[in-house]
């Protein structure tokens, strides 16, 4: 898959389309609306991400190094996702169309699947995260205060805060009830956290600071606009983020590059900025960097009436793999469960 993007970044950056072919495509693609340029930023994007995932492996991480170093270097031949104008997403255009999001209501609401998290909450307020009141909305009879779900809780006392209404849950406006929501396919934020990490690695502490810091700007300006999108006001828009609010917000003691001492204090504050903004919007994203870099350090309950005690770390290879790819599947099915980790998920 890397060779072949690295053949279609490099095709794309010398193809040039006919007339009638640039309009036919102009017209079929309902991602990219026919933008060979956008194209080319979502080739190389892309790669960035699939290199990062993979550059803790041993066969691999020389090509991460070159080929990252080389994309970032050189932007001309290798453009990249640098601002939320130019992020890859489905765009909903019409809500009479089968491209919307009207079931990200049930997806996200059903069965409290839109309870907040305390350990988020407690990371946003403590630092005074101006994202906070776009993501998230005050529980009912929660007196004004967000309060996130502990999983490690008492039962008892986890299920009266979700009865009484008294916990926060993710912003439905914003989210769940906004039918024009985008399908994120990547955005400005994640790829300035992967250039952040990229220079976190290669010792360039001012260039891993400056990407780092485009990133909560990003994100900031992402949730505004998709607030703005939304055709639902189950909760009043908030104000708008201010500049002096996200300087603020990098200067508190959890954000502040410079009071991260050490790469493994900054490679933490680069995931949990990725966590925060990758969220349920991009769920697998999420759970795969989270596995990638262990760096959150998040505790689970363990159930011990399920055969699976834990979240899994991988799901099974579909049933199609076993009736049509029976040699190649059989050189992995003693590892297809949950619980054998996939082969960049060394932490």
């Amino acid at each position: 898959m890397l060779d072949d993007l690295k053949s279609i970044a490099d095709e794309l950056a010398t193809i040039q389309l006919k007339a009638g072919i640039a309009s036919g495509f102009k017209t079929q693609d309902y991602v990219l609306r026919g933008d060979v340029m956008a194209w080319r930023r979502f080739a190389n994007s892309l790669r960035m991400r699939m290199l990062t995932r993979v550059s803790g492996v041993s066969a691999l991480s020389a090509r991460y190094k070159a080929e990252v170093g080389e994309i970032l270097s050189n932007p001309t031949k290798y453009p990249i996702v640098t601002k939320n104008s130019e992020n890859v997403q489905i765009t909903v255009f019409d809500l009479g169309s089968p491209i919307h999001s009207k079931n990200f209501r049930s997806g996200l609401e059903d069965w409290n699947g839109n309870l907040a998290s305390k350990v988020m909450i407690d990371h946003m307020l403590a630092n005074k995260d101006p994202r906070i009141n776009f993501m998230f909305e005050l529980g009912e009879k929660a007196a004004g205060v967000f309060l996130g779900l502990d999983p490690m809780g008492n039962p008892t006392a986890q299920d009266a805060l979700i009865l009484t209404n008294t916990l926060s849950i993710y912003n439905r406006s914003t989210l769940s009830r906004n039918q024009y929501f985008p399908g994120m396919l990547i955005g400005a934020t994640e790829v300035s956290l992967l250039a952040s990490e990229f220079y976190l690695g290669s010792n360039d502490d001012a260039k891993a600071k400056a990407s780092y810091e485009a990133a909560i700007q990003q994100s900031a300006e992402f949730y505004m606009a998709v607030r703005k999108l939304s055709n639902d006001n189950t909760v009043p828009a908030p104000k708008d983020i201010a500049a002096s609010e996200i300087a603020d917000y990098l200067k508190s003691n959890g954000i502040d590059w410079s009071k991260a001492t050490t790469s493994g204090d900054k490679l933490k504050r680069i995931a949990l900025q990725k966590w925060i903004h990758l969220n349920v919007i991009q769920a697998h994203e999420n759970w795969a960097e989270n596995r990638r870099t262990d760096a959150l350090g998040l505790t689970f309950w363990r159930d011990p009436n399920s055969t699976q005690t834990q979240p899994p770390l991988r799901w099974f290879y579909p049933n199609s793999e076993q009736v049509y790819n029976t040699a190649n599947y059989g050189n992995v099915k003693s590892t297809d469960n949950l619980t054998t980790k996939i082969f960049w998920d060394l932490k």
